[in-house]
């Protein structure tokens, strides 16, 4: 097939580049800095500053956690269940489609290091897979305001924030009376363990 026939079908033609057909980094850019009012490429990862980047905040969480669901078990004991279904669903949704985008965007920006450069160059090289925008897909800052940094709640890694959002799903379990062995174990390793990563 020609060049000139590929230009004329209507569609974006996915290549190595744009496995999607069209370039989803400035789509998100644009859409994030609309949102949030300051473009996401602003990130800067302070080691011990950016909120959650600590062994104690982190164990802060946990343990809160761990209490919420034991202490939350307890208090539903002798309590009718709760009907979440709604609110379930719309958690449901949003980590959906929050995880969607970012798969989306990661693989955007993997699958041209990969395939040039190999597995171990795009997960192991500093040069592959940190790149600006990986970077900013792991992390997402607020702008520096008055010269000086200054961190708040929602400066926190996309990645990394939707595990503590996960963590949600066992409170539901517990308010709506569910076993939680199993929800517990999976969700310690599944969420609690990367956290502290």
């Amino acid at each position: 097939m020609s060049s000139d026939a590929l230009k004329s079908i209507p569609f974006p033609i996915p290549t190595l580049d744009k496995p999607f057909g069209v370039e989803l980094w400035p789509i998100f850019e644009q859409a994030y800095t609309k949102v949030m009012g300051y473009p996401p490429s602003a990130f800067y990862f302070v080691p011990s500053q950016t909120p959650l980047s600590t062994i104690q905040a982190t164990a802060t969480m946990l343990i809160t956690y761990y209490l919420v669901v034991l202490a939350g078990r307890e208090y539903m004991k002798n309590r009718p269940p709760f009907k979440l279904n709604a609110l379930f669903m719309v958690h449901n949704l949003y980590l959906t489609v929050a995880s969607a985008i970012m798969l989306a965007l990661f693989i955007e920006q993997l699958v041209p290091t990969v395939w040039r450069r190999g597995i171990f160059f795009a997960i192991c090289d500093h040069r592959g897979g940190w790149t600006r925008e990986l970077v900013v897909l792991y992390y997402v800052r607020l702008p520096l305001q008055f010269g000086i940094k200054e961190y708040s709640l929602m400066e926190m890694q996309m990645n990394y924030l939707t595990k503590y959002i996960e963590l949600i799903d066992t409170v539901f379990l517990v308010l709506k009376k569910k076993p939680l062995s199993k929800a517990i174990d999976l969700h310690t390793k599944v969420q609690c363990l990367p956290l502290c990563s």
